[in-house]
């Protein structure tokens, strides 16, 4: 039974690896390094057991029930934080442009039908559908969608707190159906950007009309629309019939949310519902040997961190953040908080199935190395050890990191570390605010761009946001980034890149010390294209889930 579990594990790890974060720039080579390719989870659905693998013919109708672990408190794109979220919301709006499902690399039109950039890159014009219709709300009927909704929208939700459109100056309606943006600096991942979830249109009057309100009663363009949302129940979706794309063949999509694990693997195994999201790493083994569920390898990895507080207490001190991270024994944290064969140990900021990640580049992250560490605490002005909270939102892989690192701290230099686990929205009103001293918590990559993971770490845009909660500012570090995001070629990049972490490194930010990899267990019948591009159900031209009756 175990040696079974290792060998699908193995499997998923090894695919996950050869994917890379995106599974098709190891295989393009010519594919351009800036233009994040569309994950695609079918190779990993074959080996280990797929809900798409069986080709019959698609039927109408049905509900779909999914299981998450923590329920969104949100779903309006200016407040969504974390994984769940996006899938939500995802199932409801539409992006101007999407991925690729053939994992070309390409994007394809949306509600955006095409687009042109100027020869400077400072301005990018997209021209719009003109058949797209809101979902009915209390506030309008379901009337049209117009340029100004698209610029309202855009104009509004990239002051997130995550603020991943920071180069964009401001949105404007250029035309009855065509929008332009106004970019501040060439960048060569506007259209990634735009896939997520952040950037949904929504109608003016939704937003105004509820107020503090509406991401409990969200309204957008997309397959699906809101019947019911119930903090720490459930989510109802369902079929828009207005929807301006292929007709959904679901009726209806619930998510439920069931925070314990073995709660979701049994949920699973009864056919209470029929998708478990994220599945803890130590229950795998049992979806392995149903004979009526799937076990799904995402190709998204979780990169795991933990940021120093440049801000407040001990660790303003760069020698406290040195010897902090020369008393971490990472491989002891990954054996001892993740089953085995579902992380991999990391050192830097970065994917480490990015195209950039190297061993030579690992070179720059000090070893463990705790007499070290001893020695160079003791230049400080903590010498004796210290108390420090480490925060985070709760689970069980980062519940045991805490405990582990509670001990090699307190073993190697007297350092207290206080846990501090707590809801998801708890610990983000945290790093908002910039109260905390460590904050542990995970970046999911989906593609192998160095610029999403390293660019977003350390960019003070994002400052106090889950991307850079310490924060780290530094205006030679901005202008890296940015400099590497005005170029497409791939070795001018990387060198760029080396400089900016000759740079951070040396500051001592932070320890990145595991890559998670994420499992979903599905029952068989049921039939998904998408995995991994934020779980799409349907986006009405290539994506169209259905179940078997």
């Amino acid at each position: 039974m175990k040696k079974m579990l290792s060998v699908v594990l193995a499997l998923a790890m090894m695919l996950s690896l050869m994917a890379g974060c995106t599974p098709s720039t190891s295989a393009q080579v010519d594919a351009d390094p800036t233009q994040p390719p569309a994950a695609s989870a079918v190779n990993e659905q074959e080996v280990v057991g797929s809900a798409t693998e069986i080709k019959n013919e698609a039927v109408d109708g049905g509900t779909l029930t999914l299981s998450m672990d923590k329920a969104p408190t949100s779903l309006d794109p200016l407040k969504i934080s974390g994984y769940n979220a996006f899938v939500l919301t995802t199932q409801m709006g539409d992006p101007l442009v999407a991925h690729d499902a053939s994992g070309s690399g390409e994007y394809l039109p949306s509600l955006a039908t095409k687009w042109d950039v100027s020869e400077d890159g400072l301005q990018w014009v997209f021209q719009l559908r003109d058949d797209v219709h809101f979902q009915k709300g209390t506030y309008q009927d379901g009337r049209l969608m117009t340029a100004e909704d698209v610029a309202y929208s855009i104009n509004r939700n990239k002051q997130h707190v995550n603020n991943t459109l920071s180069f964009v100056d401001e949105v404007k309606a250029t035309g009855e159906n065509e929008v332009t943006f106004y970019l501040n600096r060439p960048t060569a991942t506007l259209l990634y950007e735009l896939t997520l979830a952040y950037y949904m249109i929504v109608p003016k009057e939704e937003v105004e009309g509820w107020g503090d309100d509406f991401g409990m009663h969200f309204c957008s363009t997309g397959p699906f629309m809101l019947e019911s949302h119930e903090i720490d129940q459930q989510t109802v979706l369902v079929r828009n019939e207005n929807y301006w794309g292929e007709r959904p063949h679901l009726d209806k999509v619930i998510f439920k949310v069931i925070q314990d694990g073995d709660q979701r693997v049994n949920a699973l195994l009864t056919g209470e519902i029929d998708i478990a999201l994220s599945l803890p790493t130590d229950s795998l083994e049992r979806v392995v040997n149903s004979e009526n569920l799937d076990l799904i390898s995402l190709n998204k990895v979780q990169m795991n961190s933990i940021a120093f507080s440049l801000e407040n207490g001990p660790l303003t001190d760069p020698k406290v953040r040195e010897a902090l991270i020369l008393a971490t024994d990472r491989q002891e944290l990954v054996d001892g908080a993740f089953a085995a064969g579902t992380a991999a140990v990391t050192k830097l900021p970065l994917c480490s199935n990015s195209w950039l990640y190297s061993e030579e580049l690992e070179g720059k992250v000090p070893d463990f190395d705790p007499e070290k560490a001893k020695a160079v605490l003791a230049e400080s002005a903590y010498p004796d050890g210290f108390d420090i909270t480490l925060s985070y939102a709760s689970s069980v892989e980062r519940d045991r990191v805490g405990v582990i690192l509670q001990q090699q701290w307190k073993k190697y230099l007297n350092v207290n570390v206080i846990l501090d686990g707590t809801e998801t929205a708890t610990y983000n009103d945290l790093v908002h605010t910039g109260n905390g001293e460590l904050y542990m918590g995970g970046l999911t990559a989906s593609t192998s761009d160095p610029h999403f993971s390293l660019g977003y770490a350390f960019d003070s845009a994002k400052a106090h946001a889950s991307y850079n909660p310490g924060p780290y500012i530094n205006e030679k570090a901005d202008e890296l980034i940015y400099k590497a995001l005005a170029t497409t070629d791939h070795s001018e990049r990387a060198a760029i890149y080396g400089e900016l972490l000759d740079l951070v490194m040396a500051d001592y930010p932070g320890i990145w010390f595991a890559d998670q990899f994420t499992f979903w267990g599905v029952r068989k019948g049921v039939h998904m294209e998408d995995f991994d591009n934020w779980f799409l159900i349907c986006n009405g031209f290539n994506y169209n889930a259905w179940k078997e009756n």
